[in-house]
């Protein structure tokens, strides 16, 4: 009897053992689950709410394009009239804070099922009575599947609105003409004998890629374009060191008629259902921390929605913008400092309303000026008095100036990074997309490389900087052409990726989510948009 009772005993530990490592079999495995969510970005926990934010990368998914160079039927795309939206709520009724899963089927014309994944769909719900609004994101399940992902912050009734952003046919073609001609609509140098103001100007097309010339001559301007690629055919009746201007050139149609109506009538296809929203009392947003008191990777990892729209107000979610928005408050933050602002016109629009805002002075780079096209050049405003000064400048080519705008007045971004003297407490935003959003993800990738070397060398030299990159944000205009949320998602790839190393000393400013949710329409997004994304940088560094 004894030898059993030992053997009972033995026989139970020896289960309890067993129990204790298969537990700690799943804890280690979870555990390691979770550092992988949070080190690819797709779940980020944010005071006990897990906000899902997706990453798929976009360009490593490259198989599921094809090598269409032309639409042949129109029907054969994804239609959303006779695409399928389901939700598995009984009436479509759900509580403040649930995350609605909305299983899209998508269709094409004919009504039948498209059965490979590639098209581009956005997701977001708006209550219009009340300015309410925000943004969610849509998985491809790479069958003609996606599953769409949205959390509602307030009460009521709210239209849900699911759209078709960029076929995967309007991508196909899109892809495939940049691997064919390189770049989207021409940008030509002008060359001109510089001593003999009434020579004739000559124009020639540029080209980021050498090969498409084929056995012209050309003149290699990449030295020129501080080391990322740029080529153009070479004069006739110039020499290559003759090159002074540059400009686009619409005229030069880049897509057939059927392309060009594929891409006008297939894009931001929307269908909507309305939901219900009740407040079961159990929901309560996140306690956020100051946003000066955040790591800064946290804007990388950020969760979803990055905010939300409030009676026609931006709440941002990753933290809390204490920063009061007065002109009094941005003296304070901005005192002693430079903001050097580079990109575009976006960017440009930053620094025409911080410089009207404060009050600033142009001293150079006016936009009413004719000489030299001035808004594509070097502008500078400062108030002496509290030693506040704005720049902003274009970034490197390709960069669609107007007729006879000035080559000189284009420098990298990472050059203008290496202007900035040591031991500096200058504040820097970097962005690149709508110019740059016409060549190929390579070249995408071969400015922010360059650039992300000079950063490497301004921490390293002016440990005070802040520096920021602002994303790309969403435009509905339809004649813009092309499929920028397919874009957008290998461009953000592409920042995130180079970028990765240096997540705890740059931060990410997402402009996304806040322009799906308002439905921005535009290039230049809105001024209420712009206002709240200023403000949201600030607030990085000067909260109160």
């Amino acid at each position: 009897m004894m030898l059993l009772r030992i053997f009972r005993r033995l026989f139970f530990s020896l289960i309890f053992i067993l129990i204790g490592l298969i537990s700690l079999v799943f804890f280690i495995r979870m555990k390691g689950l979770t550092d992988y969510f949070d080190s690819t970005n797709t779940y980020t926990e944010t005071k006990g709410k897990r906000f899902a934010s997706p990453t798929q990368p976009v360009i490593q998914r490259a198989s599921v394009f094809t090598n269409n160079r032309e639409i042949g039927n129109f029907k054969s795309t994804a239609n959303i009239s006779t695409s399928r939206l389901d939700l598995k709520k009984k009436n479509n009724i759900y509580n403040i804070g649930e995350t609605i899963k909305v299983n899209i089927i998508l269709n094409n014309g004919w009504g039948k099922p498209i059965l490979t994944g590639g098209d581009v769909l956005s997701i977001w719900m708006k209550q219009p009575s009340t300015r309410n609004s925000v943004s969610g994101y849509v998985v491809d399940n790479g069958n003609g599947s996606h599953t769409g992902f949205i959390t509602p912050l307030w009460n009521g009734t709210s239209e849900l609105i699911v759209s078709i952003a960029n076929t995967k046919e309007h991508i196909d073609i899109f892809t495939n003409y940049l691997k064919d001609h390189g770049i989207f609509y021409t940008i030509e140098a002008i060359f001109i004998e510089h001593k003999v103001n009434t020579s004739k100007p000559e124009h020639t097309p540029c080209n980021v890629e050498f090969g498409l010339f084929g056995n012209a001559s050309v003149c290699n301007f990449t030295k020129d374009n501080f080391g990322m690629s740029w080529y153009c055919r070479s004069p006739q009746r110039y020499n290559c060191s003759d090159w002074m201007y540059f400009t686009i050139n619409k005229n030069i149609n880049p897509l057939s008629n059927k392309s060009l109506h594929l891409f006008r009538t297939s894009v931001h296809q929307r269908t909507k259902i309305d939901v219900t929203i009740k407040d079961n009392g159990k929901f309560k947003l996140p306690i956020l921390q100051n946003c000066m008191a955040i790591s800064k990777n946290l804007t990388w990892k950020k969760p979803a929605p990055t905010g939300y729209y409030q009676k026609g107000k931006w709440k941002n979610l990753i933290c809390n913008t204490e920063l009061p928005r007065t002109p009094k408050d941005y003296f304070k933050c901005l005192e002693g400092r430079r903001l050097l602002i580079l990109g575009d016109s976006t960017n440009r629009l930053w620094f025409a309303n911080l410089m009207g805002f404060l009050g600033l002075t142009f001293t150079s780079g006016r936009w009413d000026e004719i000489k030299d096209k001035a808004w594509q050049k070097y502008a500078h405003a400062e108030l002496k008095s509290r030693r506040i000064s704005i720049d902003w400048a274009p970034h490197e080519l390709p960069f669609y100036g107007t007729q006879g705008s000035l080559r000189y007045n284009i420098r990298s971004e990472g050059f203008r990074l290496d202007e900035i003297p040591a031991n500096s407490s200058d504040i820097v935003v970097l962005h690149w997309y709508l110019h740059i959003a016409r060549v190929s993800h390579d070249i995408f990738r071969e400015h922010v490389r360059n650039a992300r070397q000079a950063v490497l060398r301004l921490v390293k030299r002016a440990p005070n900087v802040d520096i920021f990159i602002k994303g790309p944000h969403s435009l509905t205009y339809v004649d813009n052409l092309l499929p920028y949320n397919f874009i957008r998602q290998k461009e953000q790839q592409i920042l995130f990726e180079e970028f990765s190393d240096l997540l705890n000393r740059v931060i990410y400013l997402d402009q996304w989510d806040a322009t799906v949710a308002n439905e921005n329409v535009h290039v230049h997004p809105t001024v209420s948009n712009t206002v709240d994304m200023i403000h949201t940088m600030l607030s990085y560094i000067c909260g109160k």
